[in-house]
């Protein structure tokens, strides 16, 4: 089966390709990095060491059953929108209310850091003032800048595809976190590409499903 890989071109790979380097389940996973954080801060589900293929998929998959699909994508989604709509008002509201979710929590730290060194690459944007409101909130302790918003609003200022986009955006998690674990776990790259396929096999029908109908022609 051929890999699948979120295939980067023009706007879309300036908005994409950094995500998943810095993405908070990637950054836990790295060695040196993840294995050494309080439990407290890390996700429940590495509360054992990841010492083998099953073990990293298991993670992964969990992740992605309970994190990913439920919660992070339509999130990204939420924020992509708002941005189109230009409702920076909305955007600040939704990032506070994120900080009370508890699925974000062990992610929390990672996330506003990952969040924060994406903004950054905006900043350049003169002309998106609804996003240099947005940074200025987060540089000022009013907004706390969580990855997943970034992301969604990096699509939404470059109005690129959103089914494309969260297409991209879990792939590029998934490919940076089995690539983190490679070495370690000792992966050949077929299996690291036999484990991608697995997770991302059902994605296109899920991201699709969370686009309502009317949308679909415009994504």
């Amino acid at each position: 089966m051929e890999a699948i890989r979120p295939h980067l071109d023009g706007a879309r790979a300036e908005a994409i390709r950094w995500l998943g380097d810095w993405h908070p389940l990637v950054r836990q996973i790295a060695p040196g990095e993840g294995a050494a954080r309080p439990r407290a801060s890390r996700s429940p589900h590495l509360s054992r060491a990841l010492v083998s293929p099953a073990s990293l998929h298991a993670f992964l998959l969990h992740y992605k059953i309970s994190v990913l699909l439920p919660f992070e994508l339509p999130a990204v989604r939420e924020s992509y929108e708002l941005t189109l709509r230009h409702e920076v008002k909305e955007l600040l509201a939704l990032d506070r209310a994120l900080a009370a979710e508890d699925w974000l929590r062990p992610y929390a730290e990672d996330s506003r850091v990952a969040g924060r060194l994406h903004l950054e690459r905006l900043k350049p944007l003169r002309d998106q003032r609804g996003i240099l409101r947005y940074i200025s909130a987060v540089e000022a302790g009013e907004a706390n800048g969580w990855h997943l918003l970034v992301a969604g609003v990096a699509l939404g200022v470059y109005a690129l595809p959103l089914r494309q986009g969260l297409m991209d955006y879990a792939l590029h998690t998934f490919w940076n976190a089995v690539g983190q674990a490679t070495g370690p776990l000792g992966l050949q790259s077929g299996e690291a590409t036999g484990l991608v396929n697995q997770l991302a096999a059902d994605l296109p029908q899920r991201i699709q499903a969370m686009i309502p109908a009317a949308k679909l022609a415009a994504v």
